[in-house]
């Protein structure tokens, strides 16, 4: 399908949804809507059926670079995959090889985290939204925690003092200060990021469209 249609078929879900959620006028204005929306575009209904389920390989990886196995984020995945979906999921995670350009041009061969599980398109569709979203603030976190662990027993053996004594002519360690510290244990609680939202009338098929 092109993506004219695509676009088409979206605003039709859309305007379903808003009729499903609507009363009174505001229901019959997106009714109208959508009705003219449908004839425009020659669409369906059924067209804009979305509950059945398909298996799907979720990548969990960032996208457009070299596949990694990061073990974080498949679970951050498999977290997002419970949000959007707002239950117990039901999914098998693991690792598959994918072909990734390389600076250079070159076609390569890396592999990178999966999730395997059942999802309708808006489903998966939601799912890479949200992931997407969480992603780059996750391994910022990431990695502002891995150098603030590498700092830690440092930290620590400045903060103890626990040195070898040291002679008058020899320069030694000095203390960390307290305000040093106090930067190592905000970097390894910080976490950065912004709420993810999930589109209104995206995720779960509304009543108008299953005909109750």
């Amino acid at each position: 399908m092109n993506e004219v249609y695509e676009s088409a078929l979206m605003k039709a879900r859309k305007l379903a949804a808003l009729a499903a959620a609507g009363v009174g006028g505001e229901r019959d204005n997106a009714l109208d809507a959508l009705e003219r929306h449908l004839q425009r575009h020659r669409i369906s209904l059924d067209d804009l059926r979305t509950d059945d389920r398909k298996p799907r390989v979720l990548p969990c990886f960032e996208p457009k670079r070299k596949p990694v196995v990061n073990a974080d984020l498949v679970k951050l995945g498999v977290q997002c995959l419970a949000y959007v979906l707002n239950a117990k999921v039901s999914c098998k995670t693991g690792k598959q090889q994918f072909s990734w350009k390389n600076p250079k041009g070159r076609i390569v061969k890396a592999w990178g985290g999966v999730i395997v599980t059942e999802l309708t398109d808006l489903e998966l569709e939601d799912w890479a939204a949200c992931f997407t979203h969480f992603m780059p603030d996750f391994l910022a976190t990431q990695r502002k925690l891995k150098a603030a662990v590498k700092q830690c027993l440092n930290g620590f053996i400045h903060r103890h003092n626990i040195f070898r004594d040291v002679p008058e002519d020899e320069e030694g360690g000095s203390m960390l200060s307290d305000e040093q510290l106090e930067a190592l244990i905000a970097a390894m609680r910080g976490a950065e990021g912004s709420e993810w939202k999930r589109p209104a009338g995206r995720l779960v098929q509304s009543d108008f469209l299953l005909g109750a």
